[in-house]
């Protein structure tokens, strides 16, 4: 996500709505059991320290600026419909990032195109082969 080329583990979306008073949110999970990753074992991850425990939310991303999103081989430039629109994620440990180097990883299809989807639902989207 933007110029931090470490991995991450994307698991919602969220758009605020409304008033700071009255604020309401939207937000879209990426249920990560269908891959084979239940969050039981994001939390054997987490134990094992690849994962850092903490959950982080990006700041709401401006309307008017791109935000670089990318998928393996795919960039895409998100442009976000609405304001209020934020991202949240789990950050890979440095030990985490060296062995996510290390092993390398095939893209899953399906995977792609349900995070596609997802995205489509906040972002306008440009995408091109890295």
């Amino acid at each position: 996500m933007g110029n931090d080329k470490n991995k991450k583990l994307l698991t919602s979306i969220k758009q605020r709505k409304g008033s700071f008073s009255l604020q309401r949110t939207h937000q879209s999970h990426i249920d990560y059991s269908q891959y084979q990753l239940p969050y039981s074992s994001i939390l054997i991850l987490t134990e094992l320290g690849l994962i850092l425990s903490t959950e982080l939310e990006t700041n709401a991303i401006n309307p008017t600026e791109k935000l670089k999103f990318s998928y393996h081989q795919l960039a895409y430039d998100l442009y976000p419909i609405r304001k209020g629109c934020s991202l949240t994620y789990y950050r890979l440990s440095p030990i985490g990032q060296e062995l996510a180097h290390l092993i390398g990883s095939q893209p899953n299809d399906t995977y792609q195109e349900e995070l596609y989807e997802v995205l489509l639902k906040y972002f306008t989207i440009s995408s091109k082969e890295k």
